[in-house]
């Protein structure tokens, strides 16, 4: 049982590893990104068809099946029999290796992001006894984090810290209205000449400066 504080984390396991997420956004991100390294991995969501269910739960259960990561949101988990019923079937027959938890703040009601379903996950560890859980977040006060190891029914939990900052970002604030655009030109133009694979990204705090800044950010 791991809770992780998260920085840069890759999972690498044997077995079938279901990730539990808040936002199908998220989901579809790191399926494309584990397609491109050939790692097989699926999601689990309403907008699945019938046909891509129908094959995600055969895999589920196929001792054969190449399936590493399971993707699903805590609404799948809590509202749907027919899924939690091949979790059962998985679990029997060995299949289930590990529940991970993404953006696991959301567990906690002291937490800004919290998700009412998330708390549904508190009966993961009582039905399936065997699975070790990690939880993953980068927002995790001390206070958060009891709270969430109590509702997960998972209290001598390792915890596992890393620092929040990133070497590989960049960090500027300017506070006079008439220098943003500007000087969001100049960042924009120099990055995407200094490091043309990266991404910008500009936040201002009210929608009259947005449309202020737009112009300068669509290069």
């Amino acid at each position: 049982m791991s809770f992780v504080v998260k920085g840069n984390f890759a999972y690498c396991y044997s077995g079938v590893t279901v990730v539990v997420s808040p936002l199908v956004s998220l989901m579809d991100d790191q399926l494309f990104n584990l397609e491109q390294t050939g790692i097989r991995a699926a999601k689990i969501d309403v907008s699945c068809s019938k046909e891509e269910v129908n094959r995600i739960h055969a895999a589920m259960v196929d001792k054969n099946s190449d399936l590493k990561l399971l993707y699903c949101t805590p609404e799948k988990l809590a509202k749907s029999k027919r899924f939690m019923n091949k979790l059962e079937k998985m679990y029997e027959t060995k299949r289930f290796s590990r529940l991970a938890i993404d953006e696991v703040h959301c567990c906690s009601a002291w937490g800004h992001d919290f998700r009412p379903d998330y708390k549904f996950l508190g009966v993961m560890k009582r039905q399936f006894p065997g699975v070790p859980i990690l939880g993953l977040t980068a927002t995790a006060t001390e206070h958060i984090v009891t709270d969430v190891k109590k509702m997960l029914n998972i209290p001598a939990a390792l915890v596992f810290r890393a620092g929040f900052n990133r070497k590989n970002l960049h960090y500027e604030v300017n506070f006079d209205f008439k220098l943003i655009s500007m000087c969001t030109h100049v960042f924009v133009s120099t990055n995407q000449m200094l490091h043309p694979a990266s991404a910008e990204g500009v936040i201002v705090l009210a929608l009259s400066v947005c449309l202020c800044v737009c112009p300068s950010v669509s290069l």
